[in-house]
């Protein structure tokens, strides 16, 4: 599940971006304009939704030379409020084709296994938030999505609101608890200290020095000697690993805690659960200490709350699934 037509900001992104803008076409975001929102009919069951915009078709993230009077107005925690856009123009007949040597692999860029620029290039093309860069690298807060508020700067305190009416292509309001889930994620506030993340993806279980735990094929433990070598005095090496699928002799201890893939600085400050308003659309944060880049490290939106739900809790409403996971993160219910 995406969101067609917002920018997410990373700062590997930031230059990236400024190519394919420059070769784009009007209504692609980075370029002058940016397309209408898709639907918000509900999506085919199993297939990828995508984040729309405002009903009726809000215009997403843009530059400025062409697209609209220049950004006014003092910049916020978000960057500088765009104000409207203008009302994208007629295509060009044909097409622009853009080549990369590497698909897309996942659709969520802030994981460890996830945060490369064959996945964010497209996403940001596609996806939009509070926050972009224009052709300009003004930092712009696209300001038709949400907004920030900074609340205060002793402590650091700052208010993120969605705009009413944009929505997940499924129609499901974007709020607090996709915002929630991030924070839970960037945060690392609930990560098990001896817990980490294989090459695969999976999360497995450390001992207290970070060394994975091993089991033989059976299922038994299996005890490394001091210079990490099995009883038998050979190397471990993972069943099924792509280092040698067929010489694997051990297997990874699977988790038993909780491992989020995704770490931020910026986010590790925010040890307080933050408070949400604004029936669902906002999150106030409030760092421990102040975090000069907090323009560009705060709280965004990733992926959808109520889609993990569906598929982690067999919450299948999607009002439902985000107040299941705004319950289990207020609650500490890992």
């Amino acid at each position: 599940m995406k969101r067609t037509r917002a920018v997410t900001l990373t700062a590997l992104v930031a230059g990236a971006a400024l190519v394919f803008a420059a070769c784009s076409t009007p209504g692609q975001n980075g370029d002058d304009t940016a397309p209408a929102a898709t639907s918000g009919a509900a999506a085919p069951e199993g297939s990828d939704t995508s984040a729309a915009g405002t009903e009726g078709g809000e215009t997403g993230a843009a530059g400025t030379e062409g697209g609209g009077e220049a950004p006014a107005g003092e910049a916020g925690p978000c960057g500088i409020p765009h104000g409207a856009y203008d009302e994208p123009a007629a295509a060009p007949a044909g097409e622009v084709r853009v080549a990369w040597n590497d698909p897309l692999l996942s659709f969520n860029q802030w994981t460890g296994r996830g945060n490369a620029v064959a996945n964010v290039n497209p996403l940001y093309l596609t996806n939009s938030s509070f926050r972009y860069y224009d052709g300009d690298l003004n930092l712009i807060n696209n300001d038709q999505f949400g907004t920030c508020e900074l609340v205060s700067d002793d402590p650091l305190t700052i208010k993120y609101t969605v705009n009413e009416g944009v929505t997940w292509s499924d129609g499901v309001q974007i709020g607090a608890a996709d915002m929630l889930l991030y924070w839970a994620a960037q945060s690392s506030i609930f990560n098990d200290a001896d817990v980490a993340i294989a090459d695969d993806g999976s999360s497995i279980q450390t001992d207290a020095d970070g060394n994975p735990l091993y089991t033989d094929a059976a299922g038994a433990p299996v005890t490394l000697d001091a210079d990490g070598l099995l009883p038998d005095g050979s190397e471990p090496v993972v069943i099924g690993s792509e280092e040698d699928p067929a010489a694997g002799n051990v297997k990874f201890v699977p988790a038993t805690g909780i491992a989020f893939d995704a770490a931020s600085e910026s986010l590790a400050l925010v040890t307080q659960t933050p408070e949400i308003g604004d029936d669902g659309r906002s999150l106030t944060a409030v760092w421990d200490k102040f975090y000069v880049d907090y323009s560009t490290a705060g709280i965004e939106v990733s992926v959808p709350a109520h889609v993990i739900a569906a598929q982690a809790l067999d919450v299948a409403d999607g009002d439902a699934g985000n107040e299941a996971i705004i319950k289990a993160i207020q609650d500490g219910d890992t």
